[in-house]
């Protein structure tokens, strides 16, 4: 069992994105978040006591 925390981070011009969120993982470990902004997100993982930091990613929005 544990979590996924989903934190927006700020965009290039200081403001704030969209609200962080965080759901349970289900019992094969899998997740979903749904209505999340277009943004800039870091994902954290928690199983037990151990913590795992992903890449930050981009959702939504154009692309270069």
């Amino acid at each position: 069992s544990g979590n996924v925390e989903l934190a927006a981070l700020p965009a290039a011009d200081g403001v704030p994105n969209a609200t962080a969120a965080t759901t349970a993982l289900d019992a094969l470990g899998e997740f979903r978040l749904d209505g999340v902004a277009a943004g800039r997100y870091r994902v954290r993982l928690r199983v037990g006591d151990d913590e795992i930091d992903l890449p930050v990613i981009d959702i939504g929005g154009d692309r270069p």
